[in-house]
């Protein structure tokens, strides 16, 4: 049984390991695995996910006791910006990631919007955020191989 709360300081350092593991496979693909640059969530430093769970929304998906997903929202001007939802590797498909989604959408539900971009090197990301009723706004080239896809969600305020 998953049960989804707000993340703890202490739940940091595995949300960076969930991170870094979901993206691993993005960065391959790209080949910018060994530095990340190309791909900010496998560049993120531990401080930047204290500091966002000290300040933003950070939510954890939790199986017993293991941390097997996360999602974090940054809020400004009554736009969240959706960052870094991931699920671990061996968790992925089972609808972690849409009830973490909806989880965040739930406690942020007074804002105007939600806003997020997501790699289309992995065929998957687009159609399952459309399936959450997200729209495609744009897509940017950026860095060669990399298609970036913008997408948008209606608040419900």
């Amino acid at each position: 049984m998953i049960h989804i709360t707000p993340a703890s300081i202490d739940d940091a350092p595995t949300l960076l390991e969930i991170q870094r593991r979901a993206f691993a496979e993005e960065g391959r693909r790209v080949g910018r695995l060994e530095d990340g640059r190309e791909i900010p969530p496998l560049a993120e430093p531990l401080a930047a996910i204290v500091e966002h769970i000290e300040h933003q929304t950070a939510l954890v998906a939790r199986d017993g006791a293991r941390i097997v997903g996360a999602v974090r929202g940054v809020v400004t001007d009554g736009v969240c910006v959706i960052r870094a939802l991931v699920v671990d590797t061996d968790r992925q498909g089972r609808g972690i990631g849409s009830a973490l989604l909806r989880a965040l959408e739930e406690r942020l539900a007074g804002v105007d919007r939600f806003d997020l971009t997501t790699n289309m090197i992995t065929t998957g990301n687009v159609p399952f955020y459309e399936r959450q009723g997200y729209r495609l706004l744009e897509v940017t080239r950026y860095a060669g191989t990399i298609r970036l896809a913008q997408m948008s969600k209606p608040g419900s305020r």
